[in-house]
């Protein structure tokens, strides 16, 4: 190590014990404010007029500030230690190449020579992938891999196929001939026959018949015994109604003056 990297290391040593530091006042305030808060009972509120009144709301002042204080020390602990985490991580990968450093031009001429020969190793790598193109062919295994999935495939030639095609027909035409027989054959698929069918259909008429007649005499019965008014009665009514209302609005009114009063006890 030269005298740059060692003085770097002891600035890292520095801020190490500067967040050690912070740690322990954090942690001494926290407990100020602990040792406070368990002097007062967990919900006691302060009693106003009272001669603890002014002693307690000095202990929730200062309660306030050594927390505000513990919170703030350990900020300062977390910064300080990032700061001695980045100073030794430069240190040990080299990858920061600071001006004051005695030897930051040789760093930084190594930093050059490992960029230009990782520049001179994709060249060539690429130059060497032209060169195969060129000799073997562009694309040759694309090629080969297609030439694979197409022999895996398997084409059938066209004799293949109309063979395929004709065993297929004759199977369908065998299948739809089954279907045909089994319909044909009424006690396997619990049919009924043309004569069963019309005696049910008639027997379903006749049912029907009987409900329709059933249901007209219901309708027409009530139509007999219901009462309707004309609307001269109508009229007759509404303007009884009419005058029964006004009666017993005057009796309402009567009855509102004739009411006692202050003013008027009899």
């Amino acid at each position: 190590m030269n005298a740059y990297e060692i003085k770097q290391a002891a600035r890292a040593g520095r801020y190490r014990t500067l967040a050690q530091k912070a740690h322990q006042e954090s942690d001494a305030a926290y407990q100020s404010y602990k040792n406070i808060a368990d002097q007062i009972p967990f919900g006691q509120p302060i009693l106003v007029g009272h001669h603890s009144e002014a002693r307690h709301r000095r202990d929730i002042d200062r309660m306030d500030s050594a927390m505000s204080r513990s919170v703030q020390e350990e900020k300062k602990a977390k910064y300080y230690e990032r700061k001695a985490a980045t100073i030794q991580n430069n240190l040990d990968t080299g990858r920061v190449v600071s001006s004051d450093d005695p030897e930051a031009i040789q760093k930084l001429k190594a930093r050059i020579d490992d960029t230009q020969a990782e520049s001179i190793r994709s060249k060539l790598s690429t130059i060497a992938n032209i060169l195969k193109e060129t000799v073997f062919g562009k694309s040759s295994v694309p090629k080969l891999k297609k030439a694979k999935a197409t022999k895996r495939k398997g084409k059938r030639s066209a004799a293949v196929r109309a063979k395929m095609a004709a065993s297929q027909r004759k199977r369908w035409a065998k299948l739809k001939g089954q279907a045909g027989k089994k319909s044909l054959d009424p006690k396997k698929r619990h049919t009924m026959s043309p004569e069963g069918r019309a005696r049910v259909a008639a027997a379903q008429k006749k049912r029907w018949a009987a409900q329709k007649s059933g249901s007209k005499e219901k309708t027409t019965s009530p139509k007999k015994t219901k009462r309707t008014m004309s609307p001269e009665g109508r009229a007759r009514v509404a303007t009884a109604q009419r005058a029964r209302w006004a009666k017993v609005k005057k009796e309402k009114a009567k009855g509102k003056k004739g009411r006692p009063t202050a003013q008027n006890p009899f």
